[in-house]
C-alpha cells in the first residue's frame, strides 16, 4: 500500500504534507543497493528548522509509512538566490567511510573478520553513526578466508576490497527497535508483492553480451612463501608448467591470459583445482540484463510500492524472461510518484554467445527497447478474497523446439493474480537434448494478503538427456551429477570433484562420519577419541 512520506530531522518533523509549515521542495530519492544512496530537496526560511539542519552532523530519516526508507546525513547545502536553501544527502551506509581500518593479517571465518571491521567503525565514531552486525549468509567454499592489507583504508573501501568485490553478496542496513543492522547477505529471500510484467510496467529491457572477462589460459597463484616471498604455482602437479589451458575455447576465442590469486590455498594440488575451475567459469560467455520499470503503487492504491532488499517476479514471453531479479536502484520523487522507476539488473553465464532464443517472437533481437503505454485500472479489490486453481496442460512446437507442461497452479483470486504455489513438470527436446525440468514454487500468502513483501522459495530441478549422457541438477546450484556409459561423474561447476568407474571410487577428499571396514578389517573411534583398528 503506497503511504505517506514524512521527513524527519534530528528527530524534530520536517515534513508532513497535513501541516502546512512543514514543507519540503522537490524532494528526491535515489536508492542502490551496494552503494551509500542519495536524499535531495529544498527548503525555505518559513520551515521551523531551516537553520537547524547541521551538514555532515544532523540525522534526516524519511518514512514512508512506518518504513524507514532513508537515513543519512546532510553533506551539502547551498542557498538560492530566493533564500531556498538546497540539502543533498548521503545513505548511512556513507558512515563507513568516517572510519579508518588499520594494517592487518586475517585468517579464519568471514564472520569474524566482518565483525572486527565493524567493531573497529563502532569505536572511532560517534552513536549515530554506529552499526551494530545482524544476519551473514555468504560463505566461502572453505569456510575459511584470508586476508590482509599493509595500508591505511577506509571501513567502507576495506569491506568493499575484501568481502564484495571477492565474495559477491549484498549489504542491507535493517532498523529494529533495538538499533540499526548491518547485514552481509548471499541473497535475498523476499519477494516485492509487485511484479514487473511486459505490457504493464515494463519500461525498457537491454540484454547485453560481454567478453571482456573471458579467459583461456589461466595463470593461479597461492599463498606467500614466508622465507622466499614467492608465490605458490601449479608447476609441480602440472608438467613444469605455472599455467593451464582450455583448449576448446583457445580454438574459440585465441590465447586470452589472465592471473588468479588464492592468498589461503597452500598446496598445488588444491591450486590446481581452484585454477581448474575458475578457468572454466572465465570461459563463459556473461549476459547481462538490465531491466526498468515504472512502480504502478503511484496510480493504484491496492498495490505496494516497490522495496530494495527484495526480488521481483519479471515476466515477458516477447523477451523470454521470467525470473527473479535484484533490484539495484530506484528513483523516487516523493511528490509525482508517477515518475517512480526501479531498475533491475540479471547477469547470467552461458557456454555459448547466444541472446534470447525465441526465434519467432525476437527474431534475433539483442538490445530491445520497448516504452509501454498503459491504462492500468485502479479498481483493484482492497483485500485478496480466495484462491484460484488452474490445473494447466500446454503442448508448443516451434521449427526448433519442443515444449510440453504439466501443472498444478494456485493464485489469489483478484485482478492481479498473484502466484501463491507452483508445482510443474516441463519437458523440452532440441536437437542437442531432451529435458525434463520440475518447478516447485511457493510464497507467503498471509504476507501477500497484507500487501507486504513475501518470503519465497523457488526451486527448479531438471533431468538432462544429452548426447546420451545424463545430467541430474538444481537451477543456481554449482553441483551436478553426470551419468555415462562408463562412469558416474559427481560435479562441482565444469569440475570433476568424484566419480565411480569400474567398481572403484575416486575421491579427491574422502570423510567417513562413523566407520571404514576393508574386508575382515575396520576402523572404529573409540571413546576416548582414539582410533582403533581391528579385525572382525
Amino acid at each position: 500500500m503506497a503511504g505517506m512520506y514524512q521527513i524527519f530531522c534530528d528527530g524534530n518533523l520536517l515534513h508532513d504534507a497535513n501541516i502546512e509549515d512543514l514543507k519540503v521542495y522537490d524532494p528526491k530519492l535515489q536508492l542502490e543497493q551496494n552503494a551509500t544512496s542519495s536524499f535531495e530537496f529544498r527548503i525555505y526560511p518559513s520551515n521551523p528548522f531551516y537553520n537547524g539542519i547541521q551538514k555532515l552532523k544532523s540525522i534526516v530519516t524519511v518514512y514512508q509509512g512506518k518504513d524507514i526508507i532513508f537515513r543519512g546525513r546532510p553533506i551539502e547545502l547551498s542557498r538560492a538566490t530566493n533564500n531556498g536553501l538546497d540539502i543533498y544527502c548521503e545513505g548511512e551506509l556513507a558512515f563507513l567511510i568516517d572510519s579508518i581500518i588499520e594494517p592487518f593479517d586475517w585468517s579464519g571465518s568471514i564472520e569474524g573478520l566482518f565483525n572486527q571491521f565493524i567493531n573497529s567503525h563502532n569505536a572511532q565514531v560517534l552513536d549515530d553513526h554506529k552499526f551494530k552486525v545482524g544476519n551473514i549468509t555468504v560463505t566461502d567454499p572453505n569456510d575459511y578466508i584470508v586476508r590482509s592489507n599493509t595500508d591505511y583504508d577506509t571501513t567502507w573501501n576495506s569491506i568493499q576490497k575484501k568481502f564484495i568485490e571477492l565474495l559477491g553478496g549484498y549489504l542491507v542496513v535493517r532498523h529494529e527497535e533495538d538499533g540499526v543492522y548491518i547485514d552481509y547477505l548471499a541473497d535475498f529471500t523476499t519477494l516485492n508483492a509487485q511484479h514487473v510484467t511486459f505490457g504493464e510496467n515494463m519500461l525498457s529491457v537491454k540484454r547485453t553480451e560481454e567478453g571482456a572477462d573471458i579467459a583461456t589460459v589461466l595463470i593461479p597463484l597461492g599463498a606467500k612463501n614466508e622465507d622466499t616471498g614467492e608465490r605458490l604455482t601449479v608447476a609441480d602437479v602440472n608438467d613444469g608448467k605455472i599455467y593451464i589451458e582450455n583448449t576448446a575455447n583457445i580454438e574459440k576465442y585465441g590465447r586470452i591470459t589472465k592471473v588468479q590469486t588464492w592468498d589461503d590455498v597452500t598446496l598445488p594440488t588444491n591450486l590446481l583445482t581452484k585454477g581448474t575451475d575458475a578457468l572454466a567459469q572465465m570461459g563463459q560467455s556473461i549476459a547481462t540484463i538490465e531491466i526498468s520499470a515504472q512502480d504502478m503503487a503511484s496510480i493504484n492504491a491496492d498495490i505496494s510500492n516497490f522495496k530494495m532488499g527484495s526480488k521481483i517476479r519479471v515476466t515477458s514471453k516477447f523477451h523470454g524472461i521470467d525470473d527473479y531479479y535484484v533490484p539495484t536502484k530506484m528513483t523516487i520523487s516523493l511528490f509525482k510518484q508517477g515518475s517512480n522507476k526501479i531498475t533491475l539488473n540479471g547477469t547470467v553465464k552461458t557456454l555459448t554467445d547466444s541472446s534470447v532464443s525465441n526465434a519467432t517472437t525476437t527474431n534475433n533481437i539483442v538490445n530491445v527497447v520497448e516504452s509501454i503505454n498503459n491504462d492500468y485500472q485502479t479498481n483493484i479489490p482492497a483485500q485478496l478474497q480466495q484462491l484460484q486453481n488452474d490445473l494447466v496442460s500446454l503442448i508448443n512446437q516451434t521449427a526448433t523446439e519442443i515444449n510440453l507442461e504439466v501443472s498444478d497452479k494456485y493464485y489469489s483470486k483478484d485482478a492481479t493474480d498473484t502466484l501463491i504455489s507452483e508445482v510443474s513438470t516441463a519437458f523440452t527436446q532440441n536437437k542437442d537434448y531432451f529435458e525434463m525440468m520440475f518447478t516447485s514454487f511457493s510464497q507467503s500468502l498471509e504476507d501477500v494478503l497484507n500487501g507486504t513483501n513475501a518470503s519465497f522459495e523457488d526451486i527448479r530441478k531438471y533431468i538432462r538427456f544429452e548426447d546420451g549422457n545424463i545430467v541430474l541438477g538444481k537451477i543456481g546450484d554449482e553441483f551436478t551429477v553426470k551419468i555415462t556409459h562408463e562412469r558416474i561423474s559427481f560435479m562441482q561447476g565444469a569440475m570433476e570433484i568424484a566419480y565411480i568407474s569400474n567398481s572403484r571410487i575416486y575421491n579427491t577428499a574422502l570423510q567417513v562420519l562413523e566407520s571404514l571396514q576393508i574386508g575382515a578389517f575396520v576402523w572404529l573411534p573409540r571413546a576416548n577419541g582414539n582410533l582403533s583398528f581391528k579385525k572382525i
